[in-house]
């Protein structure tokens, strides 16, 4: 496992309020999982992510993985495999 350490913990959620920051590390079973500075440039830069993060919904749940102690767990409740 690749072990993630979080990008900012001294971030104050209100100087950038369209921002969220996770404050723990991340372990990532398959390295492949992981995108590059430029990748993630990508992804930033893409109005298609950008208006989907807009949802309220899509928000909220992605604040309840976040903020589990077992997100995998709950991204299983929230999204399950078919």
């Amino acid at each position: 496992m690749t072990r993630i350490k979080p990008l900012s913990d001294t971030t104050c959620p209100t100087q950038y309020p369209n921002t969220l920051h996770s404050a723990k590390s991340l372990e990532v079973e398959d390295p492949s999982w992981l995108v590059d500075k430029n990748g993630l440039r990508s992804l930033a830069e893409s109005n298609e992510i950008r208006d989907a993060l807009k949802d309220c919904k899509l928000q909220q749940m992605l604040l309840k993985i976040d903020g589990s102690a077992e997100p995998e767990k709950i991204l299983d409740i929230v999204s399950p495999q078919q």
